[in-house]
């Protein structure tokens, strides 16, 4: 393992959380739209 290497995983590492945080907000934005919609 060297420098650039350790890099790149990091820097694949925070594309990934970032992804997963944007998933997770619309499934929550999704979700509290169908509650809403159906108590209407």
């Amino acid at each position: 393992m060297d420098e650039e290497e350790l890099k790149q995983i990091e820097e694949d590492c925070q594309q990934f959380k970032n992804v997963i945080k944007t998933v997770f907000y619309l499934a929550v934005m999704l979700f509290a739209a169908y509650l809403v919609w159906c108590n209407w």
